[in-house]
């Protein structure tokens, strides 16, 4: 895996971190996992690294093979080589395909200087992501179940603004 992928995956990390807090039960479960994303961009901004194992299944698995502890790794070491860290994420499509999972396909840029909008990508330079992630609801909590994510473009981001 090189080093982009490793920096995004533990960006994504990070990024969930404070989410899953936030979530309650007076709120319908699109509110909750809506929640869960503007909660963990925060955390991600603010590199709040080490609430990321709370936030992971136990039994998380991707693809790459990372299991929750490897992905806590990960955050730690991008927050160590990134002093500035901005988000600016497009949720494209939650959907629930049983009560107590969620899949989330959003849209992510990252970048060392705040991003306004999706019109302003044209103007800075971002690394762009597409994540595909299943939630799961553990009590009253959503844990990260599984990630998958690649590059997008700009015109993913812009055309679901």
């Amino acid at each position: 895996m090189n080093r982009s992928a490793f920096l995004l995956l533990a960006t994504f990390l990070v990024f969930i971190s404070v989410a899953l807090s936030a979530c309650s039960d007076k709120e319908s479960p699109e509110d909750q996992v809506r929640q869960f994303i503007a909660s963990a961009v925060t955390a991600a901004e603010s590199r709040e690294a080490l609430a990321i194992r709370q936030l992971v299944s136990e039994h998380y698995k991707d693809d790459g093979h990372r299991d929750r502890r490897a992905l806590t790794t990960l955050a730690m070491g991008y927050f160590l080589r990134h002093k500035n860290i901005h988000l600016f994420t497009q949720i494209s499509e939650i959907k629930f395909p049983v009560p107590e999972q969620a899949s989330v396909q959003l849209y992510i840029a990252m970048a060392g200087s705040p991003v306004k909008g999706a019109q302003a990508l044209l103007d800075i330079r971002a690394d762009l992501y597409q994540f595909d992630l299943t939630l799961a609801r553990d009590g009253d909590d959503w844990l990260l179940q599984k990630l998958y994510w690649q590059r997008a473009s700009i015109e993913d981001i812009v055309a679901g603004e």
